[in-house]
């Protein structure tokens, strides 16, 4: 199982490197959470209680902040140097303390300075295993429970680590290895109720309290991908997730085994999903389009609302605004704003920001929403922060922060407006 299940989920990267690569612009032819009403989805920080706890920020995915952001004018606030490696999209949590997960297998947690541009390292952790490293790629990141507990996934082990009282060595809570082995698992999320949901060859529902320093499994589901971003969760407790069908499980009333609720075999899944407030399950897909589909009803099977062609998706999971627009980050180098919901012969590309220059957006890093509306969204080695226009027309730039690396992380956002980003080995603070 080692050797057949990692050699897939590599093939699996291999070959989505293949057809970003082979992407380029191209012409585009229209073709509630707890704490609140809504909280979850309005942007409110919900259960989790925290700014940036998720990779999608809240349990539904839709990556926008509750923060107004507007004040925000693209200043270096500080940063800091984590070692050589790749490093995952940054999780912020109510003290300000922000969490990075590296391909070394180090979760770091990092507070701001006092003084100065350089940060503090408060304590790091190091996980357990012989496989070489994790294969990180640009929707990876820890996750952040109630109680602090940050959740970091392994080729095939999941991580529950706390904060130490002294010292700077994080304490393990418990850690749960998943039954098949060197499973390649994805990012773990919490969802509305706490339980933890990370994705490999199953679903897999972890109890957050664990049993001593092992984790417990509350239910599994089978499914259908092989490596797996970030599930998103509904409101009513349904996971959805891919890659391929868009599927949707209903956790058990009784027993270990999730139920299959439906599946949407022609969404081509290639992202994580996000979910609006009136359940329409957005995703990008590897037919490179981006797709939005009605969940199933009365019995009836889900539907297609819409579906866009973009040129190429990559892993950028959509991001849902605080008025319903939807964005994505296309490799063709562009943000895309669509309209939530079309009927009949409607428009469904509101508008769209065009990167000028050599070197555009990853299609890889996902954007981040504010609560006046702009748009955070990463390029090769840049940080764009974009506004969309008054009326009618194209984006409008705000500013750009360049970085001193290449490969830059999907941002989140803190309590206060400060947008976070890795990018290679250093971790930023731009506000």
């Amino acid at each position: 199982m080692f050797h057949t299940t990692r050699q897939i989920a590599r093939l699996l990267l291999l070959v989505s490197a293949v057809l970003l690569a082979a992407c380029g612009r191209s012409d585009l032819l229209p073709n509630r959470g707890k704490g609140g009403a809504d909280a979850s989805q309005a942007g409110g920080s919900g259960l989790l209680g925290h700014p940036w706890p998720v990779f999608g920020r809240d349990p539904q995915g839709t990556r926008r902040s509750p923060v107004d952001t507007s004040g925000n004018t693209g200043k270096l606030r500080w940063r800091l140097e984590l070692g050589p490696g790749q490093k995952s999209s940054p999780v912020v949590s109510q003290d300000g303390t922000v969490y990075v997960y590296s391909d070394d297998r180090t979760l770091y947690a990092v507070a701001p300075p006092t003084t100065g541009t350089v940060a503090v390292l408060k304590w790091r952790y190091t996980a357990a295993g012989t496989d070489g490293g994790v294969d990180l790629h640009w929707v990876d990141s820890p996750a952040i429970d109630t109680d602090g507990t940050v959740y970091v996934a392994t080729s095939d082990t999941v991580f529950a680590v706390s904060a130490p009282a002294g010292g700077t060595n994080g304490l393990l809570k418990w850690s749960y290895q998943s039954p098949e082995r060197f499973d390649s698992l994805g990012s773990p999320t919490v969802g509305g109720d706490g339980m933890v949901f990370v994705l490999g060859a199953q679903l897999l529902a972890l109890d957050p309290q664990g049993s001593g320093s092992l984790g417990v499994l509350k239910w599994s589901s089978t499914v259908s991908g092989g490596i797996m971003d970030p599930p998103a969760v509904a409101s009513d407790g349904t996971i959805y997730y891919g890659p391929g069908e868009l599927e949707s499980v209903k956790p058990p009333t009784l027993g270990t085994n999730g139920t299959l609720a439906w599946s949407f075999p022609d969404a081509h899944v290639q992202t994580s999903p996000a979910i609006a407030a009136d359940g329409t399950v957005f995703v990008g897909g590897d037919n490179l389009r981006v797709n939005a589909i009605s969940p199933a009803a009365g019995g009836a099977g889900p539907t297609l609302k819409w579906s866009y062609r973009t040129g190429c998706i990559g892993h950028s999971a959509p991001a849902i605004g605080p008025d319903g627009t939807v964005y994505v980050a296309g490799y063709d180098w562009d943000l895309f704003a669509f309209n939530p919901d079309v009927n009949g012969n409607g428009e469904v590309l509101k508008w769209r920001w065009y990167h000028q220059g050599e070197h555009g957006l990853s299609s890889s890093s996902s954007p981040a929403v504010g609560a006046d509306g702009t748009i955070y969204v990463a390029g090769q080695g840049n940080l764009y922060a974009i506004r969309p226009p008054a009326s009618g027309g194209d984006g409008v730039l705000n500013w750009v922060f360049q970085t001193e690396g290449t490969e830059v992380s999907a941002p989140a956002i803190g309590a206060d407006g400060t947008v976070y980003v890795t990018a290679d080995d250093t971790l930023y603070a731009i506000q």
